[in-house]
């Protein structure tokens, strides 16, 4: 993978993209070959570069895209223009070739598929920033079922040819940038899909309850007499009553028979 370091970066940029080697000499190539005179001066403005969302992500073979994005800042510097960067993955290492991942960006339309090159690299579109502005660029990517599993090293770099320096006469300013995060692939789930939950649920149905059958009383006859008691009855009161009625009944008897003999 063709990385800039920024040592390399304070001599000389190599354009993303196809642009020319900018080197100690005062006269710069910009990207439509026109030369720009730096008879003044260069220097090198670095952007700043971020990524976020990806830094140690583990993407599963055929498993779901990971979102990320990549920002680039000019915080202090002159205004850039056509700024060309790139999006670079690659085996930790370098221990084996990098196939089956796709990349994909946002659009005002949706998300496009990128083309992924044979360093491997995605070419980003190319911009512009005031000084104080950044720009955004939201992207996904997935690991297919070729992919090898192991640690990758995803870098955001680029550059720009030679901008005019406004802080000295025919000066110039180089623009760069880069930085890059780690993340995985790992093999796909090889768990059972487990059975989906039902969305309703079903009202349990109501069946009348049967009837308690009543077991014939096995309180003691002393307990019963307790009850009786405490209600201020007596357990001789029934037979005193049956008693009494039997012994009025025989009175009425022995009164009529007298009467008979009477009349007799």
């Amino acid at each position: 993978m063709k990385r800039i370091s920024r040592s390399l970066a304070a001599v000389g940029l190599a354009v993303c993209g196809g642009g020319a080697l900018l080197g100690p000499a005062f006269t710069a190539t910009v990207a439509f070959g026109q030369d720009l005179p730096c008879s003044g001066g260069e220097r090198s403005v670095y952007l700043k570069v971020a990524i976020a969302g990806l830094s140690q992500a583990k993407l599963h073979a055929e498993g779901a895209p990971q979102d990320f994005e990549i920002t680039y800042a000019n915080p202090s510097g002159p205004r850039v223009d056509s700024f060309q960067h790139a999006f670079y993955i690659d085996a930790e290492g370098g221990g084996w070739e990098v196939v089956g991942l796709t990349v994909e960006r946002q659009t005002s339309t949706g998300w496009v598929l990128e083309n992924i090159g044979t360093q491997p690299e995605i070419k980003l579109p190319p911009f512009g920033l005031e000084k104080g502005q950044q720009v955004t660029f939201n992207l996904r990517i997935a690991a297919g079922r070729t992919t090898p599993v192991g640690t990758y090293l995803a870098v955001a770099q680029g550059s720009s040819p030679a901008n005019p320096d406004p802080t000295r006469e025919n000066g110039c300013v180089n623009f760069g940038g880069d930085t890059d995060v780690k993340f995985k692939v790992v093999k796909g789930s090889t768990a059972p899909t487990a059975a989906p939950v039902p969305t309703h649920t079903t009202k349990p149905t109501l069946k009348p309850s049967p009837r308690p059958t009543v077991a014939p009383s096995t309180v003691p006859q002393s307990d019963r007499d307790q009850e009786l008691a405490a209600s201020g009855a007596s357990p001789l009161a029934p037979a005193a009553i049956a008693g009494a009625l039997l012994l009025v009944g025989g009175v009425g008897i022995l009164a009529a028979r007298r009467r008979s003999r009477h009349d007799r």
